[in-house]
């Protein structure tokens, strides 16, 4: 039969001790890398806004452009005109 001593006992509470420190250590600094990751998301995102809103624009202005081409619109007044033949 294995025999347990004081000094044994000591240094397994220590070691286990040490361990849950540890664990509070690298659990708190993964909860501050998770905050920092999405802090750093938004910023981007924030960051992002105008260039968003130019991509947006450039589509609007490029699908608009090509409607008018391919319906071979010069003016809306001409198109307005035209329906208003039928009426």
């Amino acid at each position: 039969m294995v025999g347990y001593t004081a000094e044994g006992l000591n240094e397994a509470v220590s070691a286990a001790d040490e361990l849950g420190r540890i664990w509070a250590d690298a659990t708190r600094d993964a909860e501050a890398s998770g905050r920092n990751i999405a802090k750093g998301l938004a910023r981007g995102i924030k960051d992002s806004v105008t260039d968003v809103d130019n991509a947006a624009g450039y589509v609007a202005n490029t699908a608009l452009s090509k409607i008018k081409n391919v319906a071979q619109i010069a003016s809306p007044s001409k198109v307005t005109t035209s329906y208003g033949e039928y009426i």
